[in-house]
């Protein structure tokens, strides 16, 4: 008799710790004692908030808040540990391009050309020929043209390839960074709904003024601007130009995006666009210096930086078309003329 008591008993317990799911099957409950894991995300968010806590208690400028000023430390702190780096690394790269591997080539093919000229002109071909036989020329120098450069780009280290997608290394910072910014502007009780920055709206609102939205999309069109203001060859390549079009294009888009965002990811992406902007200044203008200084000690050792194609025959074909045109005896550019004087 004790021992179906004791049976009952189990077995009334037992059901106790079961529920009825709706679908003909028992289920226990969950333990509410179980741990709860976060996703990393939520992880770099409550670690951000922990952070600007701790600015809290350091004696800050009464125009700026705990949070704002750990955004703009990080800001700042991302790209002058990672993209100031590689963006001096792509420059110096560039311009040892542009200033050792270009003229090289050039001068190269100049050399080509002046003794296919030379070669023509002790033939006394005809136009006709003198055009069937610079397809052959073309089709013979190509290739040690190609050969050569490729000698160069590794010889100096500067391939065209790691030189412009090593600065992308960037954009999984910044997009990691803004989603941490708008999961800690959405956690249920956020601090960041008490702090402002020039602004009505917390930095957990959006921006209802505009003010941020429009200077994130200003800053982002001038840092281009400016890059291109001290790039030395205006005349670039189709896609070089589609690929500004487009970033002229992502910088109005943003600031429709901006408007829809919280006051920090806004504040950050303020912050980051004119970082970029003063870098591209200051770069900028090193690099110009630099590059007048290398023109200035080719003209004192009497070198001369060959420019194979004059800009107003570039429309008309490029490099075939000037030297058909030296090759039909027409006028000469000075510069040309006077390196064949002074080889012969």
């Amino acid at each position: 008799m004790l021992a179906r008591r004791l049976a009952l008993s189990a077995r009334s317990s037992t059901l106790a710790s079961l529920r009825y799911v709706p679908r003909n099957h028992w289920r226990p409950v969950p333990s509410t004692s179980r741990a709860f894991s976060m996703s990393p995300l939520e992880t770099l968010s409550t670690t951000f908030l922990e952070l600007g806590a701790t600015v809290s208690t350091l004696p800050l400028p009464g125009w700026i808040g705990p949070y704002s000023a750990t955004i703009i430390f990080i800001t700042m702190c991302l790209r002058f540990g990672i993209t100031l780096p590689i963006s001096i690394w792509s420059r110096n790269r560039i311009a040892r391009l542009r200033d050792i591997v270009q003229p090289e080539l050039k001068h190269l093919e100049k050399e080509y050309a002046l003794g296919f000229k030379e070669e023509v002109a002790k033939k006394r071909l005809p136009a006709e020929k003198v055009k069937v036989e610079f397809e052959k020329f073309k089709e013979e120098t190509g290739p040690l043209l190609v050969k050569k450069r490729t000698e160069l780009l590794k010889l100096h280290r500067c391939h065209p390839i790691p030189t412009f997608a090593l600065p992308l290394v960037h954009v999984p910072f910044f997009v990691l960074y803004s989603f941490t910014l708008q999961q800690a502007a959405t956690t249920l009780g956020t601090p960041l709904f008490n702090e402002t920055f020039f602004s009505d709206g917390s930095l957990a609102q959006s921006d209802p003024t505009g003010f941020f939205p429009i200077a994130v999309g200003l800053t982002s069109l001038a840092g281009l601007e400016i890059s291109r203001y001290f790039t030395s060859d205006k005349k670039k390549a189709r896609w070089e130009q589609l690929l500004e079009q487009g970033l002229r294009g992502l910088s109005v888009l943003v600031i429709a995006i901006a408007t829809q965002a919280p006051g920090a990811v806004t504040l950050y992406w303020l912050s980051s666009t004119s970082w970029t902007f003063v870098q591209n200044v200051v770069l900028g203008y090193t690099d110009r210096q630099r590059r007048d200084l290398v023109a200035r000690q080719a003209q004192r050792a009497g070198l001369i930086t060959p420019r194979f194609v004059p800009r107003h025959e570039q429309k008309m074909g490029g490099t075939t078309a000037h030297l058909v045109l030296v090759l039909l005896g027409v006028r000469v550019e000075k510069r040309l003329a006077d390196t064949a004087e002074f080889q012969s």
